[in-house]
């Protein structure tokens, strides 16, 4: 259930505590390397296994070697074979205090640049990585993050080297309260299980994406009534802003008493939904998460009072969900299933939400998520607006995009 991510996180935390001792092989200078934004310390690994790497060790469940064949530049790589799954497996974890452990300043450069490695399957493939990495300051605090199919190359690791690329914000350095000026070290914890080579651990240049933004003006003029295929309802003037999600488009406007959400989403076996109350994310669902109040954190990775989190169950009886009070709620619903897809429209009182409208001329927070379903009517996969790379945007607003609020035109006549 995707509502274990903060039981995840807590795991981490209290693992590190007991990282082993560092296994060395070889003691090498720093290496010069080109600078990024005026930060020069940019090179994690290159070529040796030297005092600035350790490991847990734990040879039935993790190894760590040197490798001199399967080499992706240089004269040297790394070789990790984990088995987390093998039985009275610690926690198995590596850090890179490059640098010569020296306090390195990532805060300077966080909206300039990334972390970025090779990496290639000894055999097979996988989505992604069954990792997670962290950077760690000098008090101990950590900022992690999952290897998640988005930040590699073509999003999928096998035989032939792939880039991952993880840009520095994402480690989101203020919700953590990382001190971002004093980096200790690099962490990887392994889950699962697999064999990997990897090479050049660098620090890039990169310019990360700014957040998705929605403009809205509010409507008065509404027809709940599910035909709002093709363009029919925007020429109508019911929708104005819409959010774009990998071939499926969501719809959304308001006004003092009502929030209207509506959309076509792409289905090859639509209104596929089984489930009830707070599990109707494992099936056909559509999820809409938002704040409400204005000049809070951008960063902040906790719900505020304000903040909602609700989800449309599309099939059965297309119940509405509020996962942030853990409650139904009363909202009209008119589903149309079509080929290949289905049409939805979806009116909820402000009331119902338990939260003060929008206000004209405000900035919120605001994200979107597909839940598409199987042919067994459980959960096959989410596609999200914003947080493309990052699954937890129902415990993490700090994922979310932009909602503005514009101020309505005024006609004189």
């Amino acid at each position: 259930m995707k509502y274990a991510f903060w039981s995840v996180l807590l795991l981490f935390t209290s693992c590190v505590s007991v990282q082993e001792l560092a296994l060395y092989e070889t003691e090498v200078p720093v290496a010069e390397a080109k600078e990024v934004n005026g930060f020069q310390l940019t090179e994690i690994f290159k070529d040796d296994i030297t005092s600035e790497i350790w490991f847990t060790p734990s040879p039935a469940c993790l190894t760590v070697t040197s490798e001199r064949k399967e080499v992706f530049a240089g004269t040297g790589a790394m070789k990790f074979k984990w088995n987390k799954q093998a039985g009275g497996c610690p926690w198995l974890g590596l850090g890179i205090g490059w640098a010569n452990w020296s306090g390195k300043d990532l805060g300077s450069i966080e909206n300039s640049a990334a972390i970025s490695f090779k990496v290639k399957t000894q055999e097979g493939s996988m989505k992604g990585l069954p990792w997670a990495m962290a950077l760690e300051d000098y008090a101990g605090t950590q900022a992690w993050i999952g290897v998640t199919s988005g930040y590699v190359e073509g999003g999928i690791v096998d035989t032939s080297w792939r880039t991952v690329t993880i840009p520095l914000v994402d480690f989101q350095f203020e919700g953590w309260n990382l001190d971002a000026g004093t980096i200790k070290q690099l962490l990887i914890q392994f889950e699962s299980n697999g064999t990997v080579f990897v090479d050049e651990f660098k620090i890039i240049p990169f310019k990360p994406k700014e957040p998705n933004t929605l403009v809205v003006t509010k409507s008065y003029g509404w027809v709940n009534d599910g035909f709002i295929e093709g363009r029919q309802f925007i020429e109508g003037g019911q929708f104005e802003a819409q959010a774009n999600i990998d071939g499926s488009v969501l719809y959304l406007n308001w006004n003092e008493k009502e929030l209207y959400i509506g959309g076509e989403i792409e289905d090859v076996s639509p209104c596929r939904n089984m489930q009830s109350g707070r599990d109707i994310w494992n099936g056909d669902a559509i999820e809409i998460a938002f704040s409400t109040e204005t000049g809070i954190s951008d960063k902040r990775m906790m719900f505020y009072e304000g903040d909602r989190h609700i989800g449309i169950k599309m099939g059965g009886n297309f119940d509405v969900y509020d996962w942030s009070r853990e409650k139904n709620i009363q909202a009209q619903i008119s589903v149309k299933p079509l080929q290949n897809k289905y049409v939805f429209e979806c009116v909820i009182p402000w009331s119902e939400l338990g939260v003060a409208p929008w206000k004209d001329n405000s900035t919120y927070n605001i994200e979107f998520a597909i839940d598409q379903s199987t042919t067994d009517d459980t959960r096959d996969f989410q596609k999200r607006w914003n947080s493309v790379n990052n699954e937890n945007f129902n415990t993490n607003p700090s994922l979310w995009g932009k909602l503005k609020i514009a101020i309505p035109e005024i006609t004189l006549e």
